[in-house]
């Protein structure tokens, strides 16, 4: 059995397991990328969340990772909210 390293996407997914989720589907337009940006960076910091292509085909979109459950919310409140 090989044992491989982690990757920094593993890393980063290990560390922030609390999710919000957009479904919507590709593209997105300058400024809705800067507001997601913005509402991420306001509920986490700059370094405290990630985000990534939702793969599953019921999931279309993206999802949003987060190191706590309230901010997890935090974001999913705000993507329901904003209409984006």
């Amino acid at each position: 059995m090989v044992h491989r390293s982690k990757n920094s996407h593993q890393l980063k997914v290990d560390a922030l397991p609390y999710v919000a989720r957009l479904r919507r589907e590709p593209p997105f337009s300058t400024a809705d990328e800067r507001e997601l940006k913005d509402a991420a960076n306001d509920i986490a910091g700059p370094n405290g969340w990630y985000s990534m292509a939702a793969f599953r085909p019921d999931s279309g979109g993206r999802v949003y990772r987060f190191a706590t459950p309230g901010q997890a919310n935090d974001m999913q409140r705000w993507i329901n909210e904003s209409g984006i």
